[in-house]
């Protein structure tokens, strides 16, 4: 019904009339619509309801036992017992080793030797006076040359070159090419004189500068580095150039001695080595390098108790270097010791790896004990109550099935009470008993 139109005094007014069966019209329009909402809800509900439960089964992982071994490993620091002698140098010198670093030797070897230098200060700097004479030569021919003095400046530019060079040479220690260039300028020194001899006739120049050419040549030949000293080997054993530091600590002698607590207490040490390369000055009685009997390491694992239990009583145990590719031994168990909560397990090397000779201690397991069964993810395992179990996917849904633990590592266990190929849940935080899942 439309708007109606009335006066009232001076204004206009605007009323609406409703018919009362227009508002029982709207009102059953609206419970007519109720049942498609509903119907709507139920849609929603039922994809909601659809999608958890897909995701639910997407994100559900099983696992199908299968018989197998598992290894229980303990991890720790393996500390490296060494029997090494100490070899030092024979006099005050450069180093030049002779063997390469990690090399057997026999014992009688030369394995390095030193070049002695006790004048290092004078060869300077009569070598400096030298480079000084050969310039100022230089700049004299410059300022009066004729063609047949070229000869000489070039002389005397060799003669500085070769100066230089030996110069550089007993700064950075690089010896073995020392020799050769002394012979050189002693060579150049010789052509020096006669041309300078051949100069000053010409010239009528006084032969004084020429005769002092020999005592400079004697000079510098007194002064030059003197027979190589040897490094000999007293006995047979692996030639190592680098020193780890402590080496009296972690002698191949002293660990019977060795208690429970001073192992802790080197598994905390801090040890800084160093390495003695060729070119090293070195002084008389320093150590340069270490000969070691690489048939002879014992490595000492500090441990919990209740693992160093584990291998308390066995002849032999396993060892694995994770930093060595995973290098695996069957190594005899020397001893193990237990004081309180804690103990060490030591054994003996039966292999010999280059890498060791630079360490004192590295990461290292040991393996306690092997386990033969079933295998399940340890992250399967769930407690129901008093009894350790696992949940296994069944025709008919989730059966929660106990079982007995054998044993095992960080990520899986070998366990009693299953099926071989039974599919078992190894996210049981996702599922409940009962619950279907394809």
């Amino acid at each position: 019904m439309g708007p109606l139109l009335r006066r009232e005094g001076s204004s206009l007014h605007m009323h609406y009339n409703f018919h009362p069966k227009g508002v029982q019209r709207i009102a059953g329009r609206s419970r007519r619509n109720l049942p498609g909402l509903l119907l709507l809800f139920f849609i929603l509900w039922a994809c909601v309801a659809w999608g958890r439960n897909n995701l639910l089964q997407y994100n559900i992982k099983t696992f199908v036992a299968q018989e197998g071994l598992v290894e229980g490993k303990c991890t720790g620091t393996g500390l490296l017992f060494t029997d090494e002698l100490l070899l030092p140098a024979t006099a005050e010198g450069i180093l030049q080793p002779l063997v390469a670093e990690g090399e057997r030797v026999p014992a009688g070897t030369v394995v390095a030797k030193v070049l002695t230098m006790p004048n290092v200060g004078q060869v300077i700097a009569t070598l400096g006076e030298m480079e000084e004479e050969a310039r100022e030569l230089l700049e004299e021919l410059n300022a009066g040359a004729s063609a047949g003095e070229e000869l000489l400046i070039e002389k005397a530019n060799q003669l500085a070159a070769k100066i230089q060079e030996l110069r550089d040479n007993l700064h950075t220690g690089q010896t073995p090419h020392t020799q050769e260039i002394v012979k050189d300028i002693k060579e150049l020194l010789g052509e020096r004189q006669r041309l300078l001899a051949e100069l000053a006739q010409r010239q009528r120049s006084s032969p004084g500068k020429g005769k002092e050419l020999p005592l400079e040549e004697e000079r510098l030949a007194k002064l030059l580095p003197s027979t190589p000293v040897p490094i000999v080997a007293p006995r047979a054993g692996v030639v190592s150039f680098h020193l780890p530091g402590a080496g009296e600590r972690f002698a191949y002698s002293k660990i019977s001695e060795t208690g429970v607590f001073e192992f802790a207490a080197l598994e905390e040490l801090e040890v800084h080595g160093q390495t003695m390369g060729a070119g090293v000055r070195v002084k008389a009685g320093e150590p340069v390098l270490r000969l070691v009997n690489n048939l002879a390491i014992n490595v000492a694992v500090p441990l919990p108790a209740t693992e160093a239990q584990l291998l308390e009583n066995k002849k032999t145990g396993t060892i694995i270097f994770p930093e060595l590719g995973e290098w695996k031994l069957d190594c005899p168990v020397v001893f193990t010791i237990i004081e309180g909560d804690r103990g060490v397990v030591v054994l003996e090397l039966s292999a010999y790896r280059p890498e060791l000779l630079a360490q004192r201690k590295l990461a290292v397991q040991l393996v306690g004990e092997c386990y033969e069964g079933f295998v399940v993810p340890r992250g399967a395992l769930l407690k129901r109550g008093p009894e350790m179990g696992v949940y296994i996917k069944g025709k008919q849904g989730i059966i929660f099935q106990p079982v007995q633990v054998l044993g095992g590592d960080g990520d899986m266990v070998v366990v009693e009470g299953i099926s071989f190929c039974e599919e078992v849940i190894a996210n049981p935080a996702w599922v409940r008993e009962g619950q279907r899942v394809r």
